[in-house]
């Protein structure tokens, strides 16, 4: 799986061998994890890890640079994983950004500190929360893993004209995000304004 992982620079101090336990296990397990923030007590770890360094003068031009490039990561992401054990909206951007383009997201909260009642209030399905230990981090992660993939694998085999997949192939070249993640958003959009399709659902659930 390609793992988006987000958190801020304090948490991954705070909590750094958690953290650093918890990445070094899923990239044994042969995922591809990228960082979305500069953790400085974990660039040591020299695991490969995609880090993205925030530059010193902190340009506009650079900055910019960045954020898209999260956004993209985002987008190309299976999963994204948040260890929110400080508040920051950069983590929380990530996670409304992550929501909004359909992605599980895990967030991770130590036990020691208080989870946002924003995110601990969330319904959505594909928002999961756990509070860990030292013990227990990385089979919470191992758990959402194993319930994602039953998710994810849930596909069908879709014959599609040769223009679109033409299409599909050009637009996923040119915008960063995979063939199914536009045809999911069709189909979401589809689904939106079908009215018939809404009647049944009212039905089914009386």
């Amino acid at each position: 799986m390609q793992i988006y992982f987000t958190t801020t620079i304090k948490a991954s101090i705070d909590n750094k061998e958690n953290i650093k336990s918890l990445l070094d296990h899923l990239q044994t397990r042969g995922h591809k994890v990228y960082l979305r923030t500069k953790m400085y007590e974990l660039e040591d770890s020299k695991k490969g890890y995609g880090i993205d360094l925030v530059p010193s003068d902190k340009s506009v031009d650079k900055l910019t640079n960045i954020f898209l490039q999260n956004q993209k990561r985002i987008q190309q992401a299976d999963i994204v994983i948040c260890e929110m054990s400080t508040p920051s909206s950069g983590t929380g951007y990530d996670i409304a950004q992550a929501i909004l383009a359909n992605k599980p997201v895990l967030i991770l909260c130590n036990k020691n500190y208080k989870l946002s009642d924003t995110f601990a209030g969330n319904s959505s399905k594909r928002l999961k929360s756990k509070y860990y230990n030292n013990e227990d981090i990385i089979s919470l992660v191992d758990e959402f893993l194993h319930e994602t993939k039953k998710m994810l694998d849930s596909k069908f085999i879709l014959i599609i004209p040769p223009e679109i997949e033409q299409y599909l192939s050009w637009a996923s070249h040119k915008k960063g995000v995979r063939k199914a993640e536009i045809v999911r958003s069709a189909i979401d959009k589809f689904m939106e304004h079908d009215i018939d399709y809404k009647k049944f659902i009212v039905d089914i659930n009386k």
